[in-house]
């Protein structure tokens, strides 16, 4: 522990939220999306995704990996 600089704590640190802050946004993105299909689907007088997962939520995570094979 002698060598270990402020340096790398503060690194450490900002790496740490870093990764706190696009989990965030990509979990409100999941929302969103989700929230928008729900939307469009009572405004076109229909059921909307739910067939994937409870309420249907699954559905974005499974067009997330479709468009993730797609670019690949």
């Amino acid at each position: 522990m002698e060598n270990f600089s402020p340096f790398w704590a503060v690194a450490i640190e900002m790496v740490i939220i870093g990764i706190a802050i696009l989990a965030f946004y990509a979990v409100v993105g999941l929302y969103l999306v989700y929230a928008e299909r729900k939307v469009c689907a009572f405004m076109q007088c229909r059921v909307g995704p739910n067939r994937v997962g409870p309420y249907g939520f699954f559905q974005t995570i499974a067009d997330l990996i479709k468009l993730l094979m797609k670019e690949l």
